[in-house]
């Protein structure tokens, strides 16, 4: 009985692939996503974000709060570049091993310059070894409906480098003055067994004004790729019906 928008963020897909880091920043995706609710005559909405997408709610909310019934976060990313920016660099580098780290900065390089016929091979690779950070076990990828390195060779390119100026457009970034003033309700979502450390994710969750934190056993930082998935969607669908999960607790 819903309806799920999910669409291509500027820079990657199938949306347009801007070339001008000016048309990159934080900014854009922020206007962007109030244009597609625009777009379909939505007066309200329930977001839903992912790791850097919790960042784009965040920002959205700061901005257009009333156009928002409830937000669900997953796995987000820092709430605030110090200092946590660095502490999660360290963790998941170190769950990655410096000679993957050292592979993956090859990649990217091999990926912007390669023929278009070897870039999927390439962005697996680099997927494979990035994901070392944010799973458990690598092959919990093979369970994914669409592979993150399906999609046009351009589009591949382009996200890898647009992804890097959304971030960097952030500057020294602190999204808790905003979430403080979040009255609607807030579910932070964390693999128990995550390699990023916790008191980051913990800080969503204790800043809200009306938020829990649901800490998912089995799963690491891709919560829906490991651990008790059907458990995990079940308690994602009471957040929806204005239901709190049993298991999701307050953090003081």
């Amino acid at each position: 009985n819903r309806t799920l928008i999910a669409y291509d963020q500027r820079s990657g897909g199938r949306s347009h692939l801007a070339n001008d880091p000016k048309l990159l920043t934080a900014g854009y995706y922020v206007r962007d996503l109030e244009a597609l609710r625009q777009h379909f005559g939505l007066q309200k909405m329930i977001l839903i974000g992912q790791s850097w997408g919790c960042a784009l709610a965040a920002l959205y909310m700061a901005e257009h709060s009333h156009r928002v019934k409830r937000v669900l976060l997953l796995s987000p990313m820092p709430p605030a570049h110090d200092p946590f920016w660095e502490q999660r660099l360290e963790k998941t580098n170190g769950a990655i091993g410096a000679d993957g780290v050292t592979r993956i900065e090859e990649l990217s390089r091999e990926i912007d310059s390669a023929p278009d016929g070897n870039v999927a091979a390439l962005c697996r690779e680099l997927i494979q070894l990035m994901f070392r950070g944010y799973l458990t076990d690598v092959s919990a990828l093979d369970r994914m409906k669409v592979d993150y390195w399906e999609g046009l060779p351009a589009a591949i390119r382009h996200q890898l480098k647009a992804g890097d100026i959304a971030i960097l457009s952030l500057g020294n970034w602190d999204f808790r003055p905003i979430l403080a003033k979040i009255e609607i309700p807030v579910l932070v979502v964390e693999g128990a067994d995550t390699h990023v450390p916790l008191d980051a994710t913990c800080e969503w969750a204790k800043v809200c004004l009306n938020a829990r934190l649901l800490l998912v056993p089995g799963a690491n930082h891709i919560t829906w790729l490991e651990g008790d998935v059907p458990r995990l969607i079940q308690a994602l669908k009471d957040f929806l019906d204005c239901r709190w999960p049993g298991a999701a607790k307050t953090v003081g």
